[in-house]
């Protein structure tokens, strides 16, 4: 289960550098908070992901301000 959880995980976070870079970022938080409900038990891999859900929330501020 760990091995598919991780995979899956990991598809997810793709998908959300997928969506920053293209300006979807709603679609990226999402992503990014489905990969984090899979790793809810990998205390490493969700404080990456809370980190990154905060840098995408500043860019998304900072582009909504241009």
């Amino acid at each position: 289960t760990h091995c598919i959880s991780s995979a899956a995980s990991d598809v997810y976070k793709r998908q959300a550098e997928y969506f920053t870079l293209t300006g979807v970022f709603d679609q990226a938080r999402d992503q990014l908070l489905y990969a984090r409900k899979l790793l809810i038990h990998d205390y490493k891999q969700t404080l990456i992901i809370d980190q990154q859900l905060k840098d995408l929330n500043k860019l998304k501020k900072r582009m909504e301000s241009l």
